[in-house]
Order: structure tokens, then sequence, then C-alpha cells
């Protein structure tokens, strides 16, 4: 997958939290809208995915990842930043994705009582990438795959991420790359592991595929 993050800064009007209905506007309630605004671009992203995210249930991800926002319990919040990642299928040119993302937003403050007035910022801070597909008819695929049967004793299954890792930065310059290692669980999460026994299959699996890939004894 490409990968998209971005930051939504949004302002409101600071109060005392006893006439925050009358006096203030909340900029962390408001935060909430646009978030919503996004999971409704979220949801078209996902409608119609092409092959082979096609057999995913929902490949394009919206993570409201990081969100910092007022100063004081009682304190009706003045300000509030959310920051996001957000999917984007391989063929998705990522400033694509950008536009969609300011228009989104843009759409949901001009809908918004308080917003249209204080419209909120975007910005494009920190990751940002196209993704990529790698044909299974490659050569140094099938060299992987006969080194993890000769370990396994079946062929390995050849699936798509939803995810992104560095491999783009490979298959830019032109070298065909793919993912492959020890079994892991709970990954980015609490108690996030890696199988011991995969590990060592793993290292058996590239041991071999080195071997057959550089024609060695």
């Amino acid at each position: 997958m490409g990968v998209l993050w971005f930051h939504v800064d949004i302002l409101g009007v600071p109060a005392h939290a006893a006439r925050a209905s009358t006096l203030g506007t909340n900029a962390i309630d408001a935060a909430t809208r646009i978030t919503a605004a996004l999971r409704e671009l979220e949801r078209e992203l996902n409608a119609d995915p092409p092959a082979p995210y096609d057999r995913f249930e929902h490949p394009i991800n919206l993570n409201p990842g990081i969100i910092a926002g007022g100063d004081w319990t009682s304190t009706v919040a003045a300000h509030c930043t959310v920051s996001y990642r957000l999917a984007c299928y391989p063929d998705d040119d990522p400033a694509e994705l950008r536009r969609q993302v300011e228009n989104c937003v843009a759409a949901a403050a001009r809908d918004d009582a308080f917003l249209a007035g204080t419209p909120p910022r975007v910005r494009f801070e920190g990751f940002s990438c196209e993704g990529f597909v790698v044909s299974e008819s490659e050569p140094v695929i099938a060299s992987l795959a006969g080194a993890y049967e000769a370990v396994l004793g079946v062929p390995p299954e050849l699936v798509p991420t939803t995810a992104t890792t560095d491999a783009r930065h490979y298959v830019r310059s032109g070298i065909p790359t793919i993912c492959f290692g020890p079994r892991a669980e709970e990954i980015h999460g609490i108690d996030e592991r890696v199988s011991l026994s995969s590990l060592g299959q793993t290292a058996t699996v590239l041991a071999l595929f080195l071997r057959d890939w550089c024609g060695l004894a």
C-alpha cells in the first residue's frame, strides 16, 4: 500500500466549562466531526478495491494516531490537532490522496456552523509514499518459493499487505522485491512477538535461497 500521514489543526473558542454551551466552542468536539467526515472518505476508498486488494473486506484504513488538544480540564478546548494515517492502493498517487483529504476536510468545515467561519488547517508533514505490486512471475519469487517448499514441504502463500514496507525503495530502483520473515503476532500492539520456531525456519529458507540464487554449491 501507499501511505499518507497528515495533521488537522482546529481552533476553538475558550471559555469556562460552566458556560461552555453559551460562550465557548470546543476544538476537540469539532475534531470528532472532522474525523467522522474522513471516515466517509475511508468508506469511499474501500467501495471498489482493485485486485489484489479485492480479497480484503476493508483494505484502506484511516487511523487517527495522535490527538493533542486543550490545556485544562475546566476550560473549553481552544485548540486541537489530530494526526492521521491513511492508505492508498499501489496505482494511486499520494498527491491525489492529499487532494481528496483537503477536499473532504474543507467540505466538512463548510457544512459545520462553527468551522465554516474558522476552517481547519490540513498539514502534510511526515510520511508519504506510493505503493507497489511485484509480478508473481519474477524469478526471485520462484526461487524463494522453492526454498520455502524445500524446508516446510508446502509452497508459500503469496499475499498482498495492507501496510507498507521499505521494499518500495528497491522497487523504485527497478529491483523486484518481496517481504519474507518469521511469523509475528500482535504487530504494533501489546505483547508484540515473533515465533522462535518460525525464526529458525526463516533462517533456513533464506540460506537455501541465497545458495541457489547465487549459484553456490
